[in-house]
């Protein structure tokens, strides 16, 4: 159970036990509203804490990494990738995280079981409800030379990345109905890639030659504001779920959202869903790359994906 601190304790360590990083942008604009509902529940439930904020990219990362405890993600996906990427291990152990979605799709929130209400969220970090999950860390090289970061849900390779490139030009759409509007959109460049892949995991050792589309490899089961890639995808088995989609034509692709709808993707030949630990990937052509949700490169050359050997501790989730 998270026990809040002494008043001595705060003087003499000065650092709030508990911070509130919210994003103002996320969710056009909601993300304000609901951190201030969710302090004024805090309050009531007594929990001490302290609340940040963002002012742009790169900020929530700066927070996270100078965060004592427990850190409470007030915003989307892209917030708590960001959060995820500026925690520092302790003992083998990232976090404590907290979410309270306030973005466009939220899908690592209902993945990890994070409710909807500021009130449920202070009640369940009261009781100190916990978990943890996996997080992935990607290697690549990009544009801007060789990086390295993590994910907490899900990295898109691909058609996928475009999809979210489109998605951050909308304004007022959220969820599904953004994702389908961002897909056609993107449409208008998709290409299929020559790929070289290998997967590694615990039922061993696979190598792929052939053209994709887009590759997702998927720590949760549900991306794009509710679409589930993955359906069998669990965030703490210490693997993931590659999703990987070959198509050759617009009228194709649409086929494939249309099955994704539907949940029938994984019947398509064009389809490969497989299970890995590590994954590795030399497209023959630059490809773009978003994590949560997130583009973070334009032209990638190289990648290799893991289970991070840190495992992040959730608090606040359903029991």
């Amino acid at each position: 159970m998270l026990a809040p601190p002494m008043a001595r304790d705060l003087v003499q360590s000065n650092v709030p036990p508990l911070l509130v990083v919210a994003n103002p942008r996320a969710g056009r604009g909601r993300a304000a509203a609901r951190a201030a509902a969710l302090s004024t529940a805090l309050r009531a439930a007594g929990i001490p804490f302290g609340c940040e904020t963002t002012r742009g990219p790169g900020h929530a990362r700066d927070l996270a990494a100078g965060a004592a405890g427990t850190v409470v993600a007030v915003g989307g996906d892209g917030t708590v990738h960001e959060i995820v990427d500026g925690l520092r291990a302790r003992e083998g152990m990232l976090g404590p995280l907290a979410v309270l979605p306030a973005g466009s799709g939220d899908d690592f929130a209902a993945n990890a079981g994070f409710a909807a209400a500021p009130a449920t969220l202070a009640e369940r970090l009261r009781a100190g409800t916990a978990r943890t999950i996996d997080v992935g860390t990607v290697e690549f090289d990009g544009e801007h030379g060789r990086v390295v970061r993590r994910f907490a849900n899900v990295a898109g390779l691909g058609f996928d990345a475009e999809v979210v490139r489109q998605a951050a030009r909308s304004r007022w759409l959220r969820g599904r109905a953004l994702y389908l509007t961002a897909t056609l959109r993107a449409l208008q460049r998709q290409r299929p890639v020559g790929c070289r892949a290998t997967f590694a995991g615990p039922a061993g050792s696979l190598a792929w030659t052939g053209p994709v589309l887009f590759v997702a490899t998927c720590n949760g089961a549900r991306v794009g504001g509710g679409l589930r890639f993955a359906p069998d995808a669990v965030l703490d088995d210490r693997q993931f779920d590659v999703l990987q989609v070959t198509s050759a034509s617009r009228r194709a692709t649409l086929g494939h959202l249309l099955r994704l709808l539907r949940g029938r993707h994984a019947d398509d030949p064009r389809v490969r869903l497989t299970r890995a630990a590590t994954i590795e990937l030399w497209p023959e052509q630059p490809m773009p790359l978003a994590l949560d949700g997130e583009l973070v490169a334009g032209a990638v050359t190289w990648l290799r994906l893991q289970v991070a050997a840190e495992r992040l501790r959730l608090v606040g989730t359903a029991p």
